[in-house]
């Protein structure tokens, strides 16, 4: 009978709380989803800058197509 293969188990240490933890996943970066989450919250960008950002952009868009109309 021929043997089983068994999956690699990969030791971490979560991004988030510093604890280790064993993963199955080869990319795994947190320990739990709630350590995932507050990752996320973390380093996501404020809605009002992103807002500043899009209106920055559209600015240079309309300078660039008054240029090329000229």
């Amino acid at each position: 009978m021929p043997e089983k293969q068994t999956k690699q188990v990969k030791r971490c240490i979560c991004q988030e709380c510093e604890k280790v933890f064993y993963a199955l996943s080869l990319k795994a970066k947190w320990c739990s989803k709630k350590c995932e989450n507050a990752n996320y919250r973390k380093n996501r960008k404020p809605q009002a800058e992103l807002e500043k950002l899009y209106l920055q952009q559209q600015a240079m868009q309309e300078n660039s197509n008054a240029q090329q109309q000229s």
